[in-house]
């Protein structure tokens, strides 16, 4: 199964939740180093979108660069 496609690549769900539960965790490193602030200002970005964005800009960059 694929979470995400670009220009016909297929991003795995796996690959996907990886790098989701990787965010998750650097969230939680943050709260617990700077407090419950820092999800107050977290709070203004969805942790799955900001992971789709991030995985289909290293996906283009991937396919960029194989064209150079």
């Amino acid at each position: 199964d694929w979470a995400i496609k670009v220009n016909g690549y297929q991003i795995s769900y796996d690959e996907f939740e990886r790098d989701y539960q990787q965010r998750m965790r650097y969230m939680q490193q943050l709260r617990a180093q700077y407090g419950d602030w820092i999800m107050q200002v977290y709070a203004q970005f969805s942790p799955k979108q900001a992971t789709i964005d991030s995985l289909i800009s290293q996906e283009l960059m991937s396919q960029a660069a194989l064209k150079v």
